[in-house]
């Protein structure tokens, strides 16, 4: 039963980050296409004015839409990588940090706390195939106390370190 309510409070928590970046990355698509607003995109990059908005594309195709500081992401933004993996969520001299959404080609999804551009904290992934996490993450791992539910409804909760599992509670 706590677990059934720790969840609910993670998906609660993590469906009002999702809102919160897709309305950020609407807001920072909408400046992007109108070069002739004032705090557009365009117009943001000043050398009196180290915070701007902006975009930044890497020779391989991966994009950043997001705010900068210093010419580095730094705050909320968008990260498309080359593979189609898609960030939305915070950055901190240029590195993933904080609450943010990570999603994969396949289909599979982390949504939790970052640090250094790794998992790690409190977080949720969902597989590709609905089986699904919930519970502590370190260097992009499940590691700490967690569950892992299968799309059958099968649950494995407890103890993982290193994204193996250590406990034998099954229900």
């Amino acid at each position: 039963m706590k677990t059934k309510k720790i969840i609910q409070k993670y998906i609660a928590f993590f469906f009002a980050l999702n809102v919160l970046a897709l309305l950020i990355f609407t807001v920072i698509i909408s400046l992007a296409e109108d070069p002739k607003k004032e705090n557009s995109l365009n117009s943001g990059n000043l050398k009196c004015n180290p915070s701007y908005l902006g975009t930044y594309t890497w020779d391989d195709g991966s994009k950043y839409v997001g705010q900068f500081v210093n010419d580095i992401p730094n705050g909320q933004g968008v990260l498309i990588l080359s593979d189609c993996s898609k960030y939305v969520g915070q950055f901190v001299n240029g590195k993933q940090e904080g609450k943010g959404a990570l999603t994969f080609p396949s289909g599979s999804k982390y949504v939790g706390e970052f640090v250094n551009d790794e998992w790690e904290g409190q977080g949720i992934f969902t597989l590709s195939d609905g089986s699904k996490y919930v519970g502590e993450f370190l260097n992009d791992r499940m590691n700490g106390q967690g569950t892992l539910t299968s799309p059958d409804g099968k649950t494995q909760g407890g103890t993982w370190r290193k994204g193996k599992f250590l406990g034998n509670l099954i229900k």
